[in-house]
């Protein structure tokens, strides 16, 4: 986002003053939310991030989950701002940063106004909470002076503005230009996007006036959707790049823009310890398991053992020194070289292979159950590892709290005093299709919530064939082909196989389905079943928020 697009931004946040903060919520520790009133518009939610990557301000209308316990930053805000009143909001020759002014009272009840400085500068960007005497009081990302001596960002230094930069002209304010001289030194606020198209339209014809007036009553975002997650965008359509251009209003189209990318990076902002968590122990359980499976072969070899010690003492006694002894066997009529220890004489030698025989006889059944455990293990790993394609935080907190309850990861130390909320059931995703609900899980809790704990028994229930994914559960029990293929879509949407072309899914009543005995969460074993093969269709699956 450049400085004139921020600008754009800033002009419709300014329609909103005044209005009363109610509510400061933290989502990440780069992103937080304002819930606001005012007199025109009511309610509405101001979302803030400071992410290296999707950092912007705009209006949302979906809710985002916040942090139970948010972090010190946000805990100062609230202390400062909630109940303030924001009066205004500020930006300086179209740079990239603007300061959000709220009037509140003092200690003494004397009005002040504090400022919420929003950076939107890359992988610089920051949120930084000013007092009236223009003093820190925190910041999102800390600068301290050992990394910036002219731009000390921690609390207790003076709040410095990012300097500007000299020899820049209000681009509203001129027709002037040298052709000779990049657009972006020229003028203050213009970005790579817009000087090309700047550019590109004044070859074409078009005076740099008209551009800027087109620029300057403009309410809508245009957006390239020459890429998946579009990363080309301004407040004027982007004709240079020659391809299909979106126009959506301004804060629609930003939430459309970052929305995929936010969900991204919140979920590995979130949930990197899940992620590692499941990386490391299934990366050490498939290293573990071959090393049993070693053992195993060694210890179901264990007869060479007492054969050694049985042709020892067919031969003389021999004394230490040795490291090997000639004996013959009868049995297959041959010598056989018998490696010994120096240490001992044959004798010695010959009750230590009787003691390793013995060992190695009764580790048997230790080892095969080591591989029994270390197998299932693996796979329970493997099967979340898949998830993590699919999962969303609602997802990897369910499986961050059972790998807590397993040991896998350390409990979180709540503060004392607090209990925690005690939550009624697992939380499961569903959507509903002309009155029929569908319930789908992201993982195998859910997916156990979704097949023996939700109310719809009548139901039909489906899964990709012979791998993990989501069960997916029919509320009613129906032979309409419409519904059949649309939960088998989404059985293989979420399944390691969701970009895979005829996708084979079973189904059948929800009543056939039962638990595996001594199973993790999610393990099934199945009575009867159809199969139906099926080339997801996401255009359908959009049409669903899927």
């Amino acid at each position: 986002m450049d400085g004139i697009l921020i600008h754009k931004v800033v002009e419709r946040l300014n329609d909103l003053v005044p209005a009363k903060v109610q509510k400061i919520a933290q989502i990440s520790d780069y992103e937080m939310v304002l819930t606001m009133r005012n007199a025109a518009m009511g309610r509405f939610e101001l979302f803030i991030s400071a992410h290296p990557k999707t950092n912007h301000v705009s209006l949302i209308e979906h809710k985002i989950e916040g942090l139970d316990e948010p972090k010190g930053f946000v805990m100062l805000a609230r202390k400062h701002l909630e109940q303030s009143v924001l009066v205004r909001i500020e930006q300086t020759c179209y740079d990239r940063w603007f300061s959000m002014v709220f009037q509140t009272y003092n200690t003494l009840g004397d009005p002040v106004e504090k400022r919420l400085i929003i950076e939107l500068m890359g992988k610089y960007a920051n949120i930084i909470l000013v007092n009236e005497n223009g003093t820190i009081l925190d910041a999102v990302k800390r600068i301290p002076p050992f990394q910036n001596q002219m731009r000390t960002i921690q609390p207790g230094a003076q709040f410095v503005a990012t300097p500007l930069q000299s020899g820049r002209k209000d681009p509203f304010e001129t027709d002037h230009i040298d052709p000779e001289i990049a657009l972006s030194s020229q003028f203050y606020g213009f970005g790579k996007d817009l000087a090309n198209e700047v550019e590109y339209r004044l070859k074409n014809g078009m005076s740099f006036g008209s551009i800027m007036d087109e620029i300057d009553s403009s309410q809508f975002l245009y957006i390239c959707t020459d890429a998946p997650i579009p990363s080309h965008y301004h407040c004027i359509a982007l004709d240079h790049r020659h391809t299909t251009i979106r126009q959506m209003d301004l804060f629609a189209g930003l939430n459309y823009i970052f929305s995929q990318s936010e969900a991204i990076e919140r979920l590995k902002l979130v949930t990197s310890d899940v992620t590692k968590c499941i990386k490391s122990n299934l990366k050490h359980l498939q290293g573990k398991l071959p090393k049993l499976q070693q053992a195993l072969d060694e210890a179901m070899d264990c007869d060479r053992y007492r054969l050694y010690g049985d042709l020892i003492y067919t031969c003389p006694r021999q004394d230490n020194g040795y490291d090997h002894i000639l004996a013959h066997d009868y049995t297959c009529d041959s010598d056989v070289l018998i490696p010994l220890d120096p240490r001992y004489d044959s004798y010695g030698n010959a009750k230590r292979y009787y003691q390793k025989y013995t060992k190695q006889k009764k580790g048997i059944a230790h080892i095969q159950q080591q591989i029994e455990i270390t197998t299932k293990e693996r796979d329970y790993f493997a099967t979340l590892s898949e998830q993590l394609d699919y999962m969303d935080v609602l997802a990897a907190t369910q499986i961050r709290q059972q790998l807590q309850d397993k040991g896998y990861l350390k409990k979180n130390k709540t503060k004392p005093g607090k209990k925690k909320k005690k939550e009624n059931g697992i939380a499961v995703n569903k959507i509903n299709v002309d009155g029929t609900i569908i319930y789908y899980g992201k993982n195998h809790i859910q997916n156990e919530q979704v097949t023996f704990n939700t109310n719809a028994r009548k139901g039909m229930w489906f899964h990709v064939l012979n791998s993990s994914g989501a069960h997916v559960l029919l509320s009613a029990h129906t032979d309409d082909e419409f519904y059949i293929r649309l939960c088998a879509q989404i059985a293989a949407l979420f399944s390691k196989y969701r970009y895979s072309s005829s996708v084979a899914v079973q189904y059948c009543p929800v009543n056939k389905v039962r638990k595996m005995p001594k199973g993790q969460p999610g393990q099934v074993l199945l009575d009867h079943y159809k199969t139906i093969y099926i080339d997801p269709d996401p255009a359908l699956l959009d049409q669903y928020g899927l």
